[in-house]
């Protein structure tokens, strides 16, 4: 069996060893703890008890080192809040196994939690030359590889989320005034940007060979009959240029561009109200969960010898 070792939030396909622990656990959280909708921790049990069949352990004979193991295979597939969430989670249904008898003493405390810094997450951004190699993936000789060009031109200047990208009509494209307008936000306003050279160009050529249509988006599915693409199309293409570039990134798709954006202006000391506004943010806590600040610079001036400090 495989399945202990995919996403615990994706698990349900996956076969339930002892289905009367896993339907009684449910019972618990929903009566006794008051957990509403009990799907995540439910997940986590599901994908836990696959591991333990997969391993041949029962849940009498499991162990400190068994769940090292566990968090440990979720470590190849999590970031580390996940693996944090995936812990307690599992501390909980041992805390149950305590308390109805199947095992003898609880063993929550042997659950390891790893060790979160504030601000700490896996980096999700990419360099300037590695959006530019993204860009260059796309098959130009095509409808949709310019169709993707254009989309991916637009999350890499302007860090749009899927949302926005998806919904631009033709009469957001203002030429004359060289201003592209970003409606649907998701802070309920409404954008005007910089109609940028880069974003002109892969925009006029893809509307060149649209098809037509009596649709307003500017984004078209690849095929008859023609209608404005969906929000995950643009996450689609985001993944696959992604992958056809060899670039590994957590979490690869629209936002990866979109943290690519918010890194490349704080990198460029633009001040945080700023960016917080471009990528539609009302609390400055959200944009700085996007950043990747670097503590190199700060150990460099900790290992000179105090002069640029005078």
């Amino acid at each position: 069996m495989k399945n202990y070792s995919y996403p615990s939030y994706a698990v349900s396909m996956a076969p339930e060893p002892t289905p009367e622990l896993v339907g009684d656990y449910e019972r618990y959280l929903m009566e006794v703890r008051g957990v509403t909708i009990p799907g995540k921790q439910l997940a986590t049990v599901r994908c836990f008890l696959s591991f333990l069949e997969a391993q041949s352990i029962s849940v009498e004979r499991i162990g400190k080192g068994t769940f090292d193991r566990f968090l440990l295979e979720q470590g190849r597939y999590y970031e580390k809040r996940t693996v944090a969430s995936l812990s307690s989670f599992l501390r909980g249904f041992l805390r149950y196994l305590a308390v109805v008898g199947v095992v003898v003493d609880d063993m929550s405390h042997l659950v390891e939690h790893p060790r979160i810094v504030r601000g700490e997450r896996d980096p999700r951004y990419l360099r300037s030359h590695q959006v530019a190699a993204t860009l260059k993936t796309t098959n130009l000789g095509t409808i949709v590889g310019l169709r993707d060009r254009a989309i991916l031109t637009l999350l890499a200047v302007y860090g749009l989320r899927s949302c926005e990208a998806a919904r631009i009509h033709l009469d957001d494209v203002l030429w004359r005034c060289e201003t592209l307008r970003i409606r649907h936000r998701k802070c309920g306003d409404t954008l005007e940007l910089p109609l940028i050279p880069a974003a002109a160009k892969a925009l006029a050529d893809y509307i060149r060979v649209r098809p037509e249509t009596e649709y307003r988006e500017v984004f078209l599915t690849k095929c008859r009959p023609y209608r404005p693409i969906r929000d995950w199309v643009v996450g689609q293409a985001a993944g696959q240029a992604l992958r056809r570039a060899g670039i590994e990134v957590a979490r690869a798709g629209a936002h990866t561009f979109r943290y690519s954006h918010a890194q490349a202006l704080f990198e460029a000391d633009t001040p945080l109200p700023e960016i917080a506004g471009a990528l539609g943010h009302t609390d400055l806590r959200t944009t700085m969960g996007y950043l990747q600040i670097t503590v190199h610079p700060l150990r460099e001036v900790a290992l000179n010898d105090g002069e640029d400090m005078a």
